[in-house]
Formats: C-alpha cells, sequence, structure tokens
C-alpha cells in the first residue's frame, strides 16, 4: 500500500488497482484535486471524512461525482454533510479563540459552508471495518475536535484529521469542539495499534514521538 498526500489536508491510500481519498480539501482546489487523481490510475472505492468542515469537505461532492466513491462520516456530522454547512470550531487558546469567532461572525460563507454531499453516505458510529479487498482499513470513532471525528487505520497508519496536528512540534488541536475529550481520543490512537499517524495539518507522526507528547500533556 501507498500513502500520498494530494494536496492541503487530503490524502490517498492505494495499491496498484484500488484505493481511498481521506479527505476533501477546499472547494477551490477541485480542479486540480481531481487531476491528481486521474493520474493516480486507480479505482477509488471510498471517500473517508475524518470531519466536515469547509477545508476537509470542499472537493467531496465533485470527487463523489468524478470517481463513484461512497462517502464514509461520523454520524455526528452526516447531517451537516448533508446541509453543506458545518459551524466554526472552537479555538483552544485564547488566540485561536478570537480566530475561530471571527471565521463565524465575519465570513461564515467562506469558512463554514461547502458543496453539500446527499448520496452515497455512510455513517460511523462505532469501531467499523470497511470492505476493500486487500486493504484493511477501520473507523474509529475519536470526538474531539469536533462531534463526528473519525480516525481511520489503514495497514500500520492512522489518519487523524484534526484530533491531532503535525505542525513542528505543536502536535495538540488548535482547534476542538470538545476539549475535555482529547486525551480519550488520544487514548484511542495510542491502543489504535497503529505505528504512524497522519494529521490533517502537517507532517507524519510515529507513534512513539506521540507517545511522547501524550505523557508531556497528561501526565500519563
Amino acid at each position: 500500500m501507498r500513502i500520498k498526500r494530494l494536496m492541503g489536508t487530503i490524502w490517498a491510500a492505494y495499491d496498484d488497482e484500488k484505493g481511498v481519498i481521506i479527505d476533501g480539501g477546499k472547494k477551490m482546489d477541485e480542479k486540480r484535486l481531481l487531476r491528481k487523481v486521474n493520474k493516480l490510475g486507480v479505482k477509488i472505492e471510498y471517500i473517508l471524512m475524518t470531519h466536515t468542515h469547509y477545508d476537509h469537505t470542499g472537493c467531496v461532492e465533485a470527487l463523489r461525482k468524478a470517481t463513484g466513491a461512497k462517502v464514509v462520516v461520523g454520524k455526528g456530522e452526516a447531517q451537516y454533510l448533508r446541509e453543506g454547512h458545518t459551524p466554526v470550531p472552537k479555538g483552544t487558546n485564547a488566540f485561536f479563540r478570537m480566530i475561530g469567532n471571527a471565521g463565524h461572525n465575519k465570513m461564515p460563507k467562506a469558512v463554514e459552508f461547502y458543496s453539500p454531499v446527499t448520496q452515497d453516505i455512510i455513517e460511523i458510529s462505532e469501531d467499523t471495518a470497511i470492505e476493500i479487498d486487500g486493504m484493511d482499513i477501520k473507523a474509529v470513532p475519536l470526538g474531539a475536535h469536533s462531534v463526528g471525528s473519525v480516525g481511520y487505520v489503514i495497514g500500520d497508519s492512522l489518519f487523524a484529521g484534526d484530533v491531532v496536528f503535525g505542525v513542528m512540534h505543536l502536535i495538540y488541536p488548535w482547534f476542538a469542539d470538545f476539549t475535555d475529550d482529547i486525551e480519550a481520543a488520544w487514548e484511542k490512537i495510542l491502543k489504535s495499534g497503529a505505528k504512524f499517524i497522519y494529521p490533517g495539518h502537517g507532517r507524519r507522526l510515529d507513534m512513539e514521538y506521540f507517545e511522547k507528547k501524550y505523557t508531556e500533556r497528561f501526565g500519563q
């Protein structure tokens, strides 16, 4: 299995014949994303949504139409996806709370709305195996960042969306609606059996480094 960042928040996991796309970026990226997906030369079976904020969802409908893929999303955000509107998340410190409030109050059309997805949706509410021949995929609800945040374990890799960041040494999420749940979400990641974490933003992390950061923050 190969893993490739297509652009921004969008990852692909694939072999020579089939694959999945994780998240859907911003709407402005539609044409470029479709070109990159076509270059992969594989059948896209699923679009796996870690959550539905605008910078992860903007191209999903265009990608679904182009590939015929099913869209997997956390049950708590399925209605957001159908409506094409997910509220801006809360910041986890004063600076990011200011950024989030500004986005919600000053420019909601730009940072809360995207093209609705109303067909081919699979809702995830518990740990769920996703069937693709030769590809071991498990969806793991994480919450914390948003009500329907989901991680996806594919082989030895876990795609965490924005429950984890990979920007320099700053892996604690900058935005989260449920900060009290971050510790539990990180514990799920630690117990997932994965060796590597692919955040929506930033670089890949190995589990040993992630465990060190978990211990530094939560003292366990």
